[in-house]
């Protein structure tokens, strides 16, 4: 699934993150699934979604999002 990045929603993102949930799931991968041209535009949208406590990392591989 390749969608540009300025037209993905803190929504489409997490549900992708949702998607591939318990897997694998570094900031290269989930840049190369969403079509980013940088792995730093996918960290900075990582660590919003994290500031507004929408997903936790618990490690550098594993993205969770929370429930609310």
């Amino acid at each position: 699934m390749k969608i540009k990045e300025e037209l993905i929603s803190d929504e489409e993102l997490l549900d992708v993150i949702k998607k591939y949930e318990g897997e694998n799931m570094t900031v290269r991968r989930l840049a190369k699934l969403l079509g980013y041209s940088s792995p730093s535009s996918v960290h900075n949208r990582l660590e919003k979604l994290e500031a507004k406590g929408l997903i936790k990392r618990e490690r550098l591989s594993l993205i969770k999002v929370k429930e609310v």
